[in-house]
């Protein structure tokens, strides 16, 4: 299954952008908290970058049907770049209200629910549609995307802390 083609790129493209939105989750709400002192405002920016999933999941799965799901994918992941980068660049220009914090938060969380869908779809694409080889390569395309939700936030936390949450939503967005 590994060896199929595209199936490499793919886990590795899962991987590193899983584990750079996971490290976000953990640098946006700090980057709140340490600015402004309010563990309120810190979680209702944490809330609104996942608001999108409830709000946009359906129509986001149809987007994602017309456009096929690894154009789908890179669409998203490329789109959520200048999203996240202008969190830090906005702060470091004193130009980052809460309003405009918010606007970009569910800017960001607003392509996740085309490319979780397009992840579910992919695999057909390259695989084929035998059952037991789809079976083999969710679960390994799962793993790889769960592995970074475990650890991503946890690297988030010792990249905060050693260069600032503003360095890690960088990172995010280069990721």
């Amino acid at each position: 299954m590994l060896s199929v083609r595209g199936m490499r790129p793919l886990l590795f493209a899962e991987i590193v952008s899983t584990t750079g939105a996971a490290m976000t989750a953990i640098a946006l709400p700090w980057l709140v908290l340490t600015t402004t002192g309010s563990p309120a405002r810190a979680g209702l920016v944490a809330a609104v970058e996942w608001l999108p999933m409830a709000l946009l999941g359906i129509p986001s799965g149809a987007v994602a049907a017309r456009l096929g799901p690894r154009r789908t994918m890179i669409l998203c992941d490329a789109a959520r770049v200048p999203v996240v980068a202008a969190v830090p660049v906005l702060h470091w220009l004193g130009a980052l209200d809460l309003g405009v914090l918010l606007a970009l938060a569910f800017l960001a969380g607003a392509f996740f629910p085309a490319h979780f869908a397009s992840q579910r779809n992919i695999l057909p694409d390259l695989l084929g549609e035998e059952a037991s080889g789809l079976t083999r390569a969710n679960a390994v395309l799962q793993a790889a995307n769960r592995l970074p939700i475990v650890l991503g936030p946890a690297l988030g936390g010792i990249l905060v802390a050693s260069f600032g949450a503003p360095a890690v939503l960088l990172v995010d967005a280069a990721s």
